[in-house]
């Protein structure tokens, strides 16, 4: 009998149609991350104020989500984004970024942004990607099939580097801001 090594997220809860989402880390799969050589994943019972994976160690970076499309309160232009953190002593990331990347159904296309997190450091998490968000358009959902869904994740598997010190709070999944918002008197 072989034990899989990956944390595979709990079912991320919707009550009722929602505009915007919060992806707790335990919803979140994370791989290898139930080896507590590279990762330390918080229990959906975590009472801590702001809990939070924490990546100890890998070289392949990769933490996934999904949301069913029937789950979205309304169509339209959706940024996603994920708020993490680096602790004082992280490693491996200089020259190597993120990527943060969300598509429609399993076969659709990715879209992507990069984001450098080299030279933040543990005063403060912080929103990724910074400046140009990740935007994806939402069909209507009520013309969706079922078990449609937006999959998106936070990934760095290409430059085969050891990594580490990364904490990851939350995946966001929100309403994108109007370009040409009027601001009023």
């Amino acid at each position: 009998m072989t034990s899989d090594p990956h944390y595979k997220a709990k079912p991320y809860k919707v009550l009722e149609k929602q505009v915007e989402f919060h992806i707790r880390p335990w919803e979140l799969s994370v791989v290898w991350g139930k080896d507590k050589r590279y990762w330390s994943v918080p229990d959906h019972n975590d009472t801590r104020k702001d809990p939070h994976t924490e990546l100890l160690q890998v070289s392949w970076l990769e933490v996934t989500g999904s949301i069913k499309l029937k789950d979205f309160a309304k169509p339209g232009k959706y940024n996603v984004s994920f708020r993490i953190g680096m602790k004082k002593d992280a490693f491996g990331w200089s020259g190597m970024p993120v990527y943060i990347m969300a598509k429609i159904g399993k076969k659709g296309k990715y879209i992507w942004r990069s984001a450098n997190i080299a030279h933040k450091d543990d005063s403060t998490n912080f929103e990724i990607p910074e400046g140009a968000p990740l935007q994806i358009e939402i069909p209507d959902p009520d013309d969706c099939k079922e078990d449609e869904e937006l999959h998106f994740g936070l990934y760095e598997v290409w430059k085969g580097r050891w990594k580490g010190g990364l904490q990851i709070y939350e995946a966001i999944i929100k309403p994108a801001e109007p370009k040409n918002k009027i601001a009023s008197n």
